[in-house]
């Protein structure tokens, strides 16, 4: 799937903790916060956590000024290798 996207200059939704591959802004062969059980606070623009960034918790996609129901939908693919 491709990275997040930054929200203004204060505002950055990217998955910093993927452990995986980053290649032309796409996240291949890891984990990273969309599967690290932490849930976003309502408030997107504070720093919950105090790590330095505001929306930390957060990973999300702009729709490049196109109304949502327009615009081209962010693929995510999950590959297991087993089922528990």
């Amino acid at each position: 799937m491709r990275q997040g996207d930054r929200r203004g200059s204060e505002v950055e939704f990217l998955d910093f903790t993927y452990d995986g591959d980053v290649e032309d802004g796409r996240l291949s062969g890891g984990l990273g916060q969309l599967v690290d059980g932490d849930e976003g606070v309502p408030n997107f623009r504070v720093d919950a956590q105090n790590v330095g960034r505001r929306g930390y918790e957060w990973v999300a996609w702009k729709t490049d000024g196109v109304k949502p129901t327009d615009a081209n939908p962010v693929e995510i693919g999950h590959h297991l290798i087993s089922i528990i």
